[in-house]
């Protein structure tokens, strides 16, 4: 299955998720039968991370006091480069 799309269907439902990888894992796998394991995961979402960005989502993965933090949010229409007006020049 699609890991963008089970993310996209998570921060429908959510928003933003920050905490460790493990704990994104279990979040990400009632919207998924596929078995996800948290290093594999958080490569697959660091080396996405364009293609995330061009589906509006923000993934930031850092430490903090030595544990490793990720970040998933959805980027308004202003950070996802789109002012949010309509394009009327049709």
């Amino acid at each position: 299955e699609n890991i963008f799309a089970v993310v996209c269907d998570y921060l429908k439902a959510n928003n933003c998720y920050c905490g460790s990888p493990s704990g994104l894992v279990s979040e990400l796998q009632s919207y998924t039968e596929e078995k996800l394991e948290p290093g594999p995961l958080s490569k697959k979402l660091l080396q996405s991370t364009r293609e995330l960005e061009m589906l509006g989502i923000r993934y930031i993965s850092r430490r903090s006091s030595g544990k490793r933090i990720v970040e998933l949010s959805r980027e308004s229409a202003a950070s996802a480069g789109s002012d949010g007006k309509q394009d009327m020049s049709q």
